[in-house]
């Protein structure tokens, strides 16, 4: 087997864009998007599964000269009818390796994995990234050592935050098994980050990240939810 081209990804996103195909990339191109850079040799994507866009997308692969990589197959045609018929294929092309994945473990229903996508511009060109939260979702269904250190790598930031702001770890019953923060629980942290008040709620959500456990501030204990509340309602606080 002849050693594969070097990966020009902007040349395949060009391609696929000037076909209008509808996709979502993964894998290492979309980790380094997301801010874990680390070598890759291939554009991973999954593709609309309406038929009109495998069309499209098998006329931007044969314009790619794409050609499958799978040994005794190299000659099966590409278009719209093949692709579907493998849950992953592993092409070659004149610009670098392509693969298309149709049913990736832990990937969300296409029309939610798009509709959560991050979308760049790469030379004017969009391209739809996989959403970090769904990347790690698929990555740890995966379970592989490459998926695991990616895992670790994206959420290092919530890891060194829960440190930074000073947190112990306490077991709560609305353990959270996924090893990363929700996008709506990571924008209110956001909006939080200014008030000194808010420091106990940002710490206890980043901590979720930590096996579903809740953090305090160190020298401070947890008070019931109806305490708190109590506390801000005290006389003069608010007008």
């Amino acid at each position: 087997m002849a050693d594969p081209l070097p990966l020009d990804a902007g040349r395949i996103f060009a391609e696929l864009h000037e076909h209008q195909v509808d996709y979502v990339v993964v894998g290492g191109l979309a980790v380094q998007v997301h801010g874990h850079v680390r070598m890759t040799n291939d554009v991973d994507l999954i593709p609309s599964p309406d038929p009109a866009n495998l069309d499209r997308l098998a006329h931007a692969l044969n314009a790619l000269e794409a050609r499958v990589l799978k040994p005794g197959s190299e000659a099966v045609p590409i278009d719209a009818h093949m692709l579907p018929r493998a849950t992953l294929w592993q092409l070659a092309t004149r610009h670098g390796d392509i693969d298309v994945l149709h049913d990736a473990p832990g990937a969300a229903p296409y029309p939610d994995l798009r509709g959560r996508a991050l979308v760049v511009s790469l030379d004017r060109t969009p391209i739809p990234i996989a959403g970090r939260d769904d990347l790690i979702r698929m990555k740890r269904a995966a379970g592989r050592p490459i998926d695991l250190a990616d895992i670790a790598a994206l959420t290092e930031r919530e890891h060194r935050a829960a440190e930074r702001w000073g947190c112990i770890l306490e077991p709560t019953r609305d353990s959270n098994p996924d090893p990363f923060i929700p996008s709506e629980v990571r924008s209110q942290m956001s909006y939080f980050g200014a008030d000194p008040d808010a420091s106990d709620v940002r710490a206890a959500q980043i901590s979720r990240a930590r096996g579903g456990r809740r953090a305090v501030p160190r020298g401070r204990r947890a008070r019931p939810a109806a305490t708190r509340r109590a506390s801000r309602r005290r006389p003069g606080r608010f007008p």
